[in-house]
C-alpha cells in the first residue's frame, strides 16, 4: 500500500518522465492537463509505480490511473 510520502515520489517521477517542473504538478493534476503525457509516457508512469510501491497494477486498472487523484485514491483506499 502507498503511503503520502510514496504519492510524493510518484509526483517527483511523473515530472520527470513527462518532464515537466514539479510545482506544475498537483493533486488535481490530470494527463489530458499535460501534452506530454501521452500513452507513452503513461506506461512509463504505470511501471514507475509499480516500482515505488512494490504492488503490481492490473491491466484492467491501468487506464483508469490517469490522475493524481486516481494514483492517490487506488493505492489509499
Amino acid at each position: 500500500m502507498a503511503n503520502n510520502k510514496d504519492i510524493k515520489k510518484i509526483i517527483v517521477s511523473i515530472s520527470r518522465i513527462i518532464n515537466t517542473p514539479i510545482n506544475k504538478i498537483n493533486k488535481n493534476s490530470k494527463a489530458e492537463d499535460f501534452k506530454k503525457w501521452d500513452s507513452l509516457a503513461h506506461i512509463k508512469i504505470i511501471l514507475e509505480i509499480e516500482r515505488i510501491t512494490k504492488k503490481r497494477i492490473p491491466s484492467s486498472k491501468v487506464a483508469d490511473l490517469n490522475s493524481i487523484k486516481a494514483i492517490s485514491n487506488y493505492f489509499l483506499k
